[in-house]
């Protein structure tokens, strides 16, 4: 009875723990030199959620498929990175464009989903969004950005390529880096990056494909993968594991 309470006590705390209300990216916007390509991330959300506290868009009533969208994020050459660039972009814009749009607002939040607190795909696109402005450029820019964004998306289903070749979501079943990478890096043409939540090595937890910077109008809205300049892990080489997602309620986030 004891071990009881204490379990249904903890869960009580990881909940009161969660955080809502929207997401601030804080910037300041300012110049910043260019860069030199892009990294596209995606998530596992059932690493991401494990924490009990995600929920779905409002209006969204399934789980996402597979992985989703944590952005598409201009890079230097080294480790850094720019972020709340000058650029033509307003949040004002931004919100409008979603909002105008349902079947617009319809794919990001099945590709891009605000998961916990609101409001991420503007969280995204001001802290990184407006750096690729150099070539995602004009007021309405962005716009390009997230379809480039969501054609990288769907040209590459990581989920079901990883399911074709018995790499399944599990709550048992380990897998090793190597193992993941020969599916996802024939499909992509490239090496590519993976990462695992940081309060647990062996959740995978991000998939990171680098995209060259575009040179031409079908580039800029199809980019194209290259070997990652550097490779490099968090997780658990031999162990790592897709845990499940647990079924979604629908949140209250509108965009």
């Amino acid at each position: 009875m004891n071990r009881i309470l204490v379990l249904a006590a903890c869960l009580v705390c990881a909940v009161l723990a969660c955080q809502h209300g929207d997401m601030d990216s804080e910037c300041k916007f300012t110049e910043q030199k260019d860069w030199a390509y892009m990294v596209f991330v995606e998530s596992w959300p059932g690493s991401f959620c494990y924490d009990g506290c995600c929920s779905l868009p409002a209006g969204i009533n399934t789980n996402p498929p597979g992985f989703t969208m944590h952005g598409m994020w201009p890079n230097y050459e080294g480790k850094a990175y720019p972020s709340c660039c000058t650029s033509p972009y307003t949040r004002e814009n931004i919100l409008n464009t979603i909002h105008s749009n349902p079947d617009l607002k319809k794919e990001l939040d099945t590709m891009w989903p605000t998961l916990k607190r609101c409001k991420f795909v503007l969280y995204e696109t001001e802290k990184h969004g407006t750096c690729a402005a150099t070539i995602y450029n004009g007021t309405n820019g962005y716009l390009d950005y997230w379809n480039a964004a969501m054609n990288v998306m769907k040209r590459y289903d990581l989920a079901a390529a990883l399911r074709k070749n018995g790499i399944i979501p599990s709550k048992s079943a380990y897998y090793s880096e190597s193992e993941i990478k020969a599916v996802i890096e024939p499909l992509v043409g490239a090496k590519v990056n993976l990462h695992c939540a940081t309060d647990n090595n062996k959740h995978l937890s991000e998939v990171r494909i680098c995209l060259k910077r575009p040179t031409t109008e079908a580039e800029k809205m199809n980019p194209v993968p290259f070997d990652c300049p550097r490779l490099e892990t968090s997780c658990q080489a031999q162990h790592i594991m897709l845990p499940p997602l647990d079924s979604l309620k629908t949140g209250e986030c509108v965009d």
